[in-house]
């Protein structure tokens, strides 16, 4: 289509409100846009100009611009859309200036180029919406949305960029600052940070310093990007993750407050290599606690961690990691499990060494261990565990050393389909059976402490097995 006026009209209940495809010299105007899928859609167009439209509560997003150029949105209101005010993606020289998102905002597609684009005069909720590409050396106080391009050495700080579908967003920066800002109900992301549309990581060097992020459907969300350190943060309420962290190597998340995520409160995936977890606070999840899943060198140190997990989660898990450290946390009233540590494969080393940690009331397991050989488990404390305090389940290559159990009503140490396993110096008291082994092979049980009602140590089926110098008092 070319040369069309679409003006003065109620558009309302339908998954398009207005689509411009192939369209060129159109003009949008004056129309009350409402309730739709989609409110607006500029798609393979150009030279379109969409002027003085309101824009609301479209269930998508309020507009989309999707390869297409040269066309100009002005002085339109777009407001409350369950995901983006304005989306635009692969779409160089557009026009976007002086209109009024509420509640609502814009999102530019960090997948694509779009260069030549001008942003300039918009407002979110009444305050400005600061786009800046190629800039440095310059201070943001008081916005209502952040969006920056290629920058360096900016702050953010003291700005309330609530109620927008992303606060702040970091596309392919370096040495940017975001300190005390707030953060409440945004649609997709308090802070999302990517340092390269393509397969490559960056290193942004972003610091993200006491925030308040509450209710955005994930808080930080760091993709290919790496050297950024995210501490003392205040995160909840979050609809998936406190903090995500895919394929973003090389990062620290210290000291963050996080709860109540309906999702894992942080969350490490995908070569998310070598990344610290040290000292952050984590209640009322409901998946786990933090989750760290298909890297390498993750280290999980002094974290405190209570009430997380649903029905097939808890505190930690490690799924698919290699060479990485579990140490000094605390893990009170974990909903499945406080610890889980898997592989795909017992012929993968995992390189895990788990210490040192303190669990107390897990619903059903202390710490389990699914397939992951070459684990160290010591001195760690478990105390009120009703079902088993240490489960491991085809692994290989395993120490259990100076673990104190206490209250396992079932089982203190369960050990089924194992080879190769030294469990020497433990202290289980209270439990049913102090240890238990089933279908393993090449097992030594030396210098443990056990007092159990019931059986101290019980075998099943197990081949070359050492058993000395161990104290069973009240077993069988």
């Amino acid at each position: 289509a070319e040369n069309c006026t679409i003006l003065n009209n109620t558009v309302t209940g339908n998954s398009y409100g207005i689509k411009l495809e192939t369209a060129e010299n159109c003009l949008v105007k004056d129309n009350l846009i409402t309730s739709n899928g989609l409110g607006v859609e500029i798609y393979y167009s150009s030279k379109n100009v969409v002027v003085h439209n309101t824009i609301a509560d479209n269930s998508e997003n309020g507009m989309l611009i999707k390869d297409s150029s040269d066309n100009t949105v002005i002085y339109n209101t777009i407001a409350r859309s369950r995901k983006h005010g304005l989306y635009i993606e692969n779409s160089p020289r557009n026009t976007i200036c002086n209109n009024s998102f509420q509640n609502d905002g814009l999102c530019i597609s960090p997948y694509y180029e779009n260069p030549g684009i001008i942003i300039a005069n918009n407002t979110v909720n009444g305050k400005p919406l600061v786009y800046l590409e190629n800039a440095s050396e310059v201070l943001i106080e008081d916005a209502g949305q952040v969006i920056l391009v290629n920058c360096s050495n900016i702050i953010i700080r003291n700005s309330n960029l609530s109620y927008a579908d992303i606060g702040v967003e970091l596309w392919k920066v370096n040495n940017v600052i975001v300190v005390n800002n707030t953060m409440i109900n945004n649609s997709w992301c308090g802070i999302y940070i990517e340092g390269s549309a393509s397969r490559e990581v960056v290193n942004t060097s972003v610091g993200i310093f006491n925030n308040t992020i509450v209710g955005c459907n994930r808080g930080v969300y760091i993709y290919r990007a790496s050297g950024n350190t995210i501490a003392g943060n205040k995160i909840s309420y979050s609809g998936e993750y406190g903090i995500y962290l895919f394929v973003a190597p090389h990062n620290a998340v210290i000291n963050n407050t996080v709860s109540h995520s309906h999702g894992e409160g942080i969350d490490i995936y995908y070569d998310s290599d070598d990344v610290v977890v040290a000292e952050n606070t984590i209640t009322d999840c409901l998946w786990y606690g933090i989750a760290a899943g298909a890297s390498e060198r993750i280290y999980v140190i002094n974290n405190s961690l209570a009430r997380n997990g649903g029905v097939t989660s808890g505190g930690i898990s490690f799924s698919g990691i290699v060479d990485g450290i579990i140490a000094g946390n605390t893990i009170v009233d974990s909903v499945l499990m406080s610890i889980y540590i898997a592989t795909g494969s017992c012929l993968i080393d995992t390189n895990i060494t788990v210490f040192g940690n303190t669990i107390i009331s897990s619903a059903e397991y202390g710490i389990y261990l699914n397939g992951a050989s070459n684990t160290t488990i010591a001195s760690n404390t478990i105390a009120g565990c009703p079902e088993k305090a240490i489960v491991s389940l085809y692994s290989r290559k395993q120490m259990f050393f100076n673990n104190t159990i206490e209250g396992a009503n079932k089982t203190g140490m369960y050990v089924g389909g194992c080879s190769n396993v030294s469990i020497f110096g433990n202290t289980i008291t209270e439990s049913r059976t102090g240890m238990q082994l089933k279908y393993c092979e090449d097992i030594t049980i030396a210098l443990n402490q056990l007092t159990t009602p019931k059986c101290g140590v019980a075998l099943y089926s197990v081949d070359i097995a050492v058993i000395a110098g161990n104290s069973i008092l009240s077993g069988g």
